[in-house]
């Protein structure tokens, strides 16, 4: 089914859409990180490329519900009355964008008010906004680890790539927690790798909503003996 394949390519689509997208949007700024450079960069005018680029970035966030509601009902079907793992990383992805969108209002009211803004509290803004990183980050590595549970479980994805996704989240998570104890030492790579997954999953899933015997298994597969629980 065409809706079902469109749906599952949003995985795929958030992924490309917020990598290209914080390309763009930062495309032109100053790499220090002390306050002087950070408020320059506030008060800087955003080119077109930049515009493009929070406009992706804003986009690809949208994606993410969509494809975070879409493997929720794909898992959770999978796995049945018996299964649990669907809930939580229906709620990890759901916290996740939240944190996401929060995380824009610091950036959003420093250059409301860049005109205004000392140095510092520029600097204080824009470590806001890395925080808001590290820890979703963290929710994301729990999205991945959870999601990963579930597809393991209700047999959805090939057994390699769920068991990776529960090496990733793993990953993620401590990743996180070591970013919440030392923000300056946060490590992205689990998160990068995290995208990866989700990629994959995405492109998998798209594939088989493509072909006619398989969309209406992956909407209502059910294991044997377990009754379909939406």
């Amino acid at each position: 089914m065409r809706s079902q394949r469109l749906a599952a390519s949003t995985g795929a689509a958030y992924v490309l859409a917020v990598l290209v997208g914080n390309e763009l949007a930062s495309a032109g700024t100053g790499s220090a990180d002390d306050g002087a450079a950070v408020l320059a960069d506030l008060q800087r005018p955003r080119s077109t490329v930049n515009v493009i680029g929070t406009v992706l970035e804003v986009l690809g966030t949208a994606l993410l519900i969509v494809f975070v509601g879409y493997l929720y009902r794909v898992l959770r079907r999978a796995e049945g009355s018996v299964g649990w793992w669907a809930a939580p990383a229906f709620g990890a992805g759901l916290i996740t964008v939240a944190v996401k969108l929060a995380s824009a209002g610091p950036v959003l009211a420093g250059r409301l008010r860049a005109d205004e803004l000392t140095p510092d509290l520029a600097r204080t803004l824009d470590d806001l906004n890395g925080a808001a990183f590290v820890i979703s980050g963290f929710t994301f590595g729990i999205f991945v680890l959870t999601a990963a549970a579930a597809a393991l479980s209700g047999r959805v994805l090939p057994r390699w790539l769920a068991i990776a996704g529960l090496v990733t989240g793993v990953l993620g998570i401590a990743a996180g927690t070591a970013g919440v104890l030392d923000p300056a030492g946060y490590v992205p790579v689990p998160f990068l790798l995290g995208l990866a997954w989700v990629l994959g999953v995405s492109g998998i899933l798209a594939v088989r909503s493509s072909r006619p015997g398989t969309a209406a298994r992956i909407q209502d597969a059910v294991p044997a003996g377990a009754s379909a629980t939406a």
